[in-house]
């Protein structure tokens, strides 16, 4: 059995335990669950499965009152995963929605800020903060300052994406002082089957150009099975996975800490 394949199995448990756990509770006693937990918007890729998978496996889903909100992303394309595709309006459904729930943080869970630019995305985070009533915090962003706190200079970058999209995603790195050593990409454009990606193919790709300076690889895509696999990655390639997934939900716990 696969890696792969192996978390599915331990995911689709989890969420069949917690599903028959909620049906014999009742309402008050969810209620008190619930009471006092922060509470997370996060917005996701239509078809992306990965994060909700490293909510429920990582135990966030315990500490955090979660609701899931998806963007239509079916695929990134040269042309089809551009401003416009991840514009304001696109979120403003979703937001309108969101704002009722009265959320401590709001989550943008996908890396378009990578390929679009870190402006791109701290003005699109500006205008889902004021829309939903909350902070929001990204993806591209949130790796970004961790890697300035970090202070690393040279960080391996690998990508399921098209080249123009892997490429862009280098040039925006590098942007912020950082030397990327590029480790390859897949070329696959439909979304969903960036989930698909195993272990095994991602380590098959970093090992070839993998370098011994290299202190930090980023698996960028929040719809791989890095985000639940990312000690698994690291112990195989002896430097430390910056998974996006991970990276954004655990910078929106410190801020949450912080309050």
């Amino acid at each position: 059995m696969s890696n792969v394949e192996q978390i599915y199995r331990q995911c689709r448990l989890l969420i069949d335990e917690q599903v028959q756990g909620v049906s014999h509770m009742d309402t008050k006693r969810l209620d008190t669950r619930l009471e006092g937990l922060p509470r997370y918007i996060v917005i996701i890729p239509t078809t992306n499965i990965w994060v909700e998978r490293y909510i429920q496996t990582s135990g966030i889903s315990t500490r955090i009152d979660v609701h899931i909100f998806r963007l239509p992303v079916l695929s990134i394309s040269d042309e089809g995963s551009g401003s416009d595709t991840f514009s304001l309006i696109n979120f403003e459904n979703i937001l309108d929605h969101a704002s009722l729930i009265k959320p401590d943080v709001v989550i943008w869970a996908g890396t378009s800020g990578s390929w679009l630019g870190s402006d791109f995305e701290e003005e699109l985070l500006k205008k889902i903060s004021v829309r939903a009533g909350a902070p929001a915090i990204g993806c591209f962003t949130s790796l970004i300052a961790e890697l300035k706190e970090k202070e690393l200079d040279n960080i391996g970058l690998f990508t399921p994406y098209i080249t123009p999209i892997h490429n862009r995603i280098i040039k925006n790195i590098s942007a912020h002082g950082f030397e990327v050593t590029d480790l390859g990409h897949l070329a696959i454009e439909d979304n969903y089957s960036f989930s698909n990606v195993t272990c095994e193919r991602i380590l098959s790709a970093a090992k070839s150009k993998l370098s011994t300076s290299l202190r930090l690889i980023i698996p960028m895509c929040t719809n791989m099975v890095s985000c639940v696999m990312d000690e698994y990655l690291a112990s195989h390639l002896a430097c430390h996975v910056l998974d996006p997934t991970v990276c954004v939900f655990e910078r929106a716990a410190r801020f949450i800490a912080r309050r």
